[in-house]
């Protein structure tokens, strides 16, 4: 997919907004923008934590013609498919029927149940963990009862209620179990008898359980809704990809769900008993949500006419199955000892997944790789979210930066994506500042849909020079830009800054009159100008005493056309801008004996040079010719 010209400048460039802090300078306002005159835009791609299989990238490789093993071995590096008891042993608890205890709803003071297209069961007894041995209520096809905490009760205590006759059936303890026959059958799914809870979702496999949300009663005050199903017709509700998509895309999906529902489940329960700690918090071991993967029950297996897309979804499920009834495929990696991993997913990516650690930290993962994504992006997925953009306000952006600066003055992509890390600077008592963001930040703090951000930018100052992505001076080009120092360095299109040409004496008698706004003067300080067309800024800093002229003892000469180095810079930044502390001395090694040593340490105590060699920046190299691209940066540093 082609990029725009600002999405691809975005992975390599810093873009810096002015506001009104910036010390003395005054603002130019003359760009035109459809954003805000505070605003921020962020670019990005996808959708999701971006780890591990991409969904919409999944589905345009088997568009492409992969098979799902293709796709697993893609997204999951090095992880073989496996069947689940080979890993696990055939007799292992969630294998069992009903093994996988699932959260629909957590800590309600109620639970609406209706039968739809057959009879319930319902019994108010049993231990907590254990089916009723002798269901005792019938709730007819059609009927609405409710199961509700009798307000006040210490111990807690609930209420069986038909609501159409509002007739309390009888007021008890608060476990409830409610069973059905299970005999769905795909072909006239109108006869699958199944339960509606709160109006909502239906459920047509195992029971629904009505948990208290602690094992004491006496502690307890509200409840948990849990659906028990096993392995299989777990993965038959689970509604993360569309089920009308390539069929090798399904069957990836399937097995990765699998994979994901067991090694949480497992990893929360060693033998299938709940822990207090999962009582408490959902009385399950899996969440119905995008907590763990988004359990929809009967809607996936009933979607469309006829369940005509439920069919695909769950042909897909039982082709991962390899034949075997009551276990299907998983993953493993050698890396884990061969037990199952953890498959995480998403829904798409802006073209490359995400390292695990980059997002979440911890310890890298040898299966959760950063990997070639771009089929998320093709056209033929039709991925919404292939690329977005979003507004964050100037004082929404030091809210969430939350460092007590003044202002944000930049933002600079300094890493990715994926894997985006952006450089902010900001201001602080009109002191420079500097922090870092990764990707998750900008997703889990500011709402954006995924930690594959391209571009952090205030787009009305981007600068018009298509020749500087990529320069480690790009801030400080877009400043003095903005600030109208410079205009490029190709009249009349300027689309140019030519951050490796040298400056000459005249363009930086230019730069510097603009910088500091000099005032006009009458006199003419040198004979050899009268055709430069900086004659006028030349005068301005002799005048304020910057330049003495290039031929002393008579300095009648200013050489507008000569090439400056960085040692004669230093001296016209010192007079410039009045530095006089030298520091220490001898800050450099090479600049020992210099006519400008004085001046260049003067220029590094004060912060507006660091060196010519990083990252030792034991030399300054005053010999070397000035380039535009140093100007800027000598500038940005001197007015900031």
């Amino acid at each position: 997919m082609q990029q725009s010209v600002r999405q691809h400048r975005g992975l390599t460039a810093l873009v810096t907004v002015v506001v009104g802090v910036v010390m003395g300078l005054a603002l130019f306002g003359g760009q035109a923008s459809a954003h805000g005159p505070d605003e921020w835009t962020i670019d990005g791609g996808g959708w999701g934590h971006g780890i591990g299989l991409s969904q919409y990238g999944a589905y345009g490789m088997a568009l492409d013609g992969s098979t799902p093993g293709q796709i697993l071995s893609h997204y999951y590096s090095g992880a073989t498919t496996v069947q689940a008891s080979v890993s696990l042993g055939v007799g292992h608890w969630i294998f069992a029927p009903e093994a996988l205890w699932v959260g629909i709803e957590q800590n309600v003071s109620g639970v609406a149940i209706k039968a739809v297209a057959g009879d319930l069961m319902v019994c108010q007894t049993g231990d907590g963990t254990d089916d009723c041995v002798i269901p005792d209520v019938t709730i007819a096809d059609g009927e609405l009862w409710r199961f509700d905490v009798v307000a006040g009760s210490s111990p807690i205590r609930c209420k069986l209620s038909q609501l159409a006759t509002k007739t309390v059936l009888r007021e008890a303890d608060c476990t409830l179990d409610v069973l059905w026959i299970d005999d769905v059958d795909l072909s006239t799914p109108e006869l699958a008898t199944r339960v509606r809870i709160d109006g909502g979702r239906e459920y047509a496999h195992g029971s629904i359980r009505v948990r208290m949300n602690d094992p004491d009663p006496l502690i307890a005050t509200a409840l948990h809704v849990v659906a028990s199903v096993e392995l299989e017709h777990y993965l038959y509700g689970i509604g993360e990809m569309p089920s009308s998509w390539a069929t090798a895309a399904l069957e990836a999906q399937a097995t990765i769900a699998r994979s994901f529902g067991v090694a949480a489940a497992t990893a929360r329960s060693a033998d299938g008993t709940l822990s207090n700690y999962r009582k408490r918090l959902c009385f399950c071991v899996l969440d119905a949500s995008s907590v763990d993967q988004n359990y929809v029950g009967w809607s996936k297996e009933s979607e469309g006419p006829g369940a005509i897309y439920g069919r695909r979804w769950v042909g897909a499920v039982d082709a991962t199955r390899a034949g075997d009834a009551t276990t299907g495929n998983v993953l493993n990696h050698s890396s884990t000892g061969d037990t199952i991993i953890s498959t995480f997913y998403s829904s798409s990516t802006g073209g490359a997944t995400e390292n695990n650690e980059d997002i979440w930290g911890g310890t890298p993962r040898a299966y959760l790789r950063s990997v070639d994504d771009h089929w998320a992006t093709e056209a033929q997925v039709g991925n919404p979210y292939a690329t977005w953009s979003v507004s964050v306000t100037q004082s929404a952006m030091l809210s969430a930066l939350d460092e007590g600066w003044d202002a944000v003055v930049s933002a600079k992509l300094v890493a990715g994506p994926p894997g985006t890390v952006v450089e902010f600077t900001g201001t602080l008592a009109n002191v420079k500042q500097t922090t870092t963001r990764t990707g998750n930040w900008f997703r889990a703090t500011l709402g954006v849909r995924s930690p594959y951000v391209s571009l952090v930018a205030a787009p009305w100052t981007i600068a018009p020079f298509t020749d500087i992505a990529g320069s480690t001076h790009y801030d400080s080009i877009v400043f003095i830009w903005r600030e109208g120092i410079t205009k490029g360095c190709n009249p009349p299109s300027n689309d140019l800054y030519c951050p490796g040409a040298g400056v000459t004496r005249g363009q930086m008698a230019a730069f510097l009159n603009r910088a500091l706004d000099l005032p006009p003067t009458g006199e003419d300080f040198f004979v050899d100008d009268d055709t430069s067309i900086f004659q006028a800024d030349i005068n301005r800093i002799a005048a304020a005493g910057i330049t003495r002229g290039c031929n002393p003892p008579t300095n009648d000469r200013f050489c507008p056309t000569r090439v400056v180095n960085r040692g004669e810079m230093a001296a016209f930044l010192v007079r410039a801008f009045a530095l006089t502390d030298p520091g220490t001395g001898s800050r450099f090694s090479d600049t020992i004996g210099s006519t400008f040593e004085v001046d260049i340490d003067k220029l590094a105590t004060a912060g507006i040079t660091a060196g010519c060699n990083p990252p030792a920046n034991t030399l300054y190299c005053p010999d070397r010719s000035l380039t535009r691209a140093e100007m800027a940066t000598f500038l940005f540093r001197s007015l900031n």
